[in-house]
């Protein structure tokens, strides 16, 4: 029952990033967007479930302005907690939705929107999971 509660929240905030990614393309229809769009260190949580369970994480993903990003993180998956780290490439279509793809493969594995002149990133992965990420630019 939790964890079906857990999806049903879950899928309640998807729906509303969705919607807000809708709103926010309109408004920013002008705006030239691309892979320099995301430059620097974004802080980042990610919740929801996946194959294993409950899914919880927390940490930085590093693009390079070009089509490079990095990813830190701590991840709880059902309980059991590990830290690691991946490279991967990222691209951002000229109406602020983008991708992250693996470096090898090419193929989409999570879907994301830049909002708030690219300072956030809201992300969905994609493949038997409901997770959902916030990231936020690190200022220094």
């Amino acid at each position: 029952m939790k964890i079906k509660t857990i999806s049903l929240v879950t899928f309640a905030l998807v729906v509303g990033v969705v919607i807000l990614a809708l709103q926010i393309n309109e408004v920013y229809a002008d705006t030239s967007w691309s892979n320099s769009t995301l430059n620097g260190r974004y802080g980042f949580f990610a919740t929801g479930v996946n194959t294993e369970g409950p899914y919880a994480a927390v940490g930085t993903l590093t693009f390079d302005g070009k089509e490079n990003v990095v990813r830190r993180q701590g991840v709880s998956r059902n309980g059991a907690f590990e830290k690691n780290h991946a490279f991967f490439k990222y691209e951002v279509a000229s109406d602020c939705t983008g991708k992250m793809v693996g470096p090898n493969s090419g193929e989409e594995f999570e879907a994301f929107v830049v909002v708030n002149e690219g300072t956030e990133i809201y992300i969905i992965k994609e493949s038997d999971q409901t997770v959902y990420i916030v990231a936020k630019k690190v200022h220094q």
